[in-house]
């Protein structure tokens, strides 16, 4: 269970703009790639938040861009 709150918290830490806690829960080994239940990544909460300052540091440490299906 911990590991699914720290998930949301990232998450939620990420569409909100609160950077500092963004980069602490990253340093505490959230994984910047993880899907939530809503099926969001952190990159995707961010651009969702209109916070360019944590799309650009959740990019420079790894986290990747979905790609839509060309289907």
């Amino acid at each position: 269970m911990e590991k699914e709150e720290k998930i949301w918290e990232l998450l939620e830490m990420c569409y909100y703009g609160h950077i500092d806690q963004v980069k602490r829960l990253v340093e505490e080994g959230v994984n910047v790639n993880a899907i939530g239940d809503n099926g969001m990544s952190p990159l995707d909460a961010a651009k969702e938040g209109e916070n360019n300052e944590i799309v650009d540091y959740l990019l420079s440490v790894g986290a990747e861009e979905k790609l839509d299906s060309l289907d």
